[in-house]
């Protein structure tokens, strides 16, 4: 069920969200070209496409400056130009508009270091042994990822972010909560999440969290319990020292719904996921403008396929009337629009609370007592930060596996649950 189109569009404009790229000093990258000896490098947590290092006395001071106040280095699993690093930070400022830079884990977009192959050798010798398994599975080498072609200008980009986790100081505890996609593109059916999850072991569809319900339901507390008892758990997580079931499950789980009921994270990210979910038939033409726009580029090799959007993200009406077919900019513009709305289904909430503001982001909760998370403090207020991550560009070679998941979803919910389709 699609949100109506005055609410949604009250999502956008409630943010003024003018898209206008202004001006960021991409010159200003930092250069790391070797590490000492004595530098210090610890693994903080790797996913995917990035593996995020806490670093210090790398020998670079301007660097160092950076890390000595609270920051972390984010690096990037794939090769990464300078124009991409440029157009990372371009699709930084554009999040910032449309979900507000407060959300984020820095209101500027984050400064970019160039690691060198030996730094990555480096890096990768130090932290060899913290990896999971099933990372070196995917990435034997961050070396051999980064630089993964022989063009020149394939250099490896990581970012200099703040460490979310742990900026509230030690009597903070981080949970991380992905909501996943919240929209209900097909009429009678759930949402994609559910459908994709539908044939899992021991699949409850009235136990199962319902990311449709904690966007627009009723018992937002429900849901978030729905995501604490689930096994094995992987989207309510604790990030800070200890195990989430040793912490109180009511406080918790009552905790994050009251901050989610009252801040507009969840809204605005919904209006941006219509861009991806408005109904059954967009990813069909979303696959006709690729497969036109593939089309233009191999007829001239020249064009170029990156990331832009239009200095005002448009209503989803007009998003879904769209008539431009045969404009190469307009097509490259809807598509980027297109995988804004991907990237905002995949975001993860960092929730921080503490005893004390830790920070001027940090955000008191209004009618929780502090003490339900920290019994030594009973009586007083309970601050938190609301941090949104992996804001990161989607990248239009992941088009075509977009282009299918709502058909595939579909087609197994109706196999695994036939009578509750209607």
């Amino acid at each position: 069920m699609a949100l109506p189109g005055m609410v949604l569009w009250h999502c956008l404009t409630s943010r003024s969200v003018a898209m206008a790229r202004p001006k960021a000093d991409y010159e200003d990258f930092l250069h790391l070209e070797s590490l000492p000896e004595t530098a210090q490098v610890t693994l903080v947590g790797e996913g995917n496409l990035h593996a995020v290092v806490l670093m210090a006395n790398t020998g670079n001071s301007a660097l160092d400056k950076l890390l000595q106040s609270g920051k972390l280095i984010r690096i990037c699993k794939a090769p990464v130009s300078k124009r991409a690093a440029i157009e990372r930070t371009e699709h930084y400022l554009v999040v910032s508009r449309a979900l507000g830079g407060e959300y984020l884990p820095d209101e500027r977009p984050p400064r970019i270091v160039v690691l060198s192959r030996e730094v990555l050798r480096e890096v990768y010798r130090r932290i060899g042994p913290s990896r999971l398994p099933k990372r070196v599975a995917k990435c034997p080498s961050f070396e051999g990822a980064c630089y993964a072609t022989i063009t020149s200008e394939d250099l490896c980009h990581a970012q200099i972010m703040s460490n979310i986790a742990t900026n509230g100081g030690p009597d903070t505890i981080t949970f991380e909560l992905k909501p996943k996609c919240g929209i209900r593109a097909i009429p009678g059916y759930p949402c994609r999440f559910v459908m994709q999850r539908s044939n899992d072991p021991d699949f409850d569809l009235a136990k199962f969290y319902d990311p449709h319900e904690l966007y627009f339901g009723q018992d937002m507390k429900g849901e978030v319990e729905k995501l604490f008892d689930q096994r094995p758990r992987g989207f309510l997580k604790l990030r800070s020292p200890g195990t989430l079931s040793n912490l109180p499950r009511d406080a918790v789980c009552e905790t994050i719904a009251t901050v989610l009921r009252s801040t507009p994270i969840l809204s605005r990210l919904a209006a941006l996921q219509h861009y991806a979910s408005i109904d059954e038939k967009l990813p069909d033409f979303a696959a006709e403008l690729w497969e036109w726009l593939m089309e233009q580029r191999r007829q001239d090799s020249s064009i170029v396929i990156e990331h832009h959007y239009p200095d005002t993200l448009p209503t989803i009406e007009d998003f879904r009337a769209f008539k431009a077919l045969h404009d190469v900019d307009k097509v490259t513009e809807w598509l980027s629009i297109f995988l804004l709305g991907r990237m905002s289904m995949d975001v993860s909430l960092f929730l921080s609370f503490s005893p004390g503001a830790g920070s001027p982001a940090f955000r008191r909760v209004e009618g929780v007592d502090v003490g339900e998370l920290f019994p030594g403090h009973s009586g007083g207020p309970l601050w938190c930060r609301l941090t949104v991550i992996d804001t990161d560009p989607k990248p239009f070679s992941k088009l075509p596996f977009y282009f299918g998941q709502l058909a595939k979803c579909k087609a197994k919910f109706i196999k695994n649950f036939p009578a509750a389709v209607g």
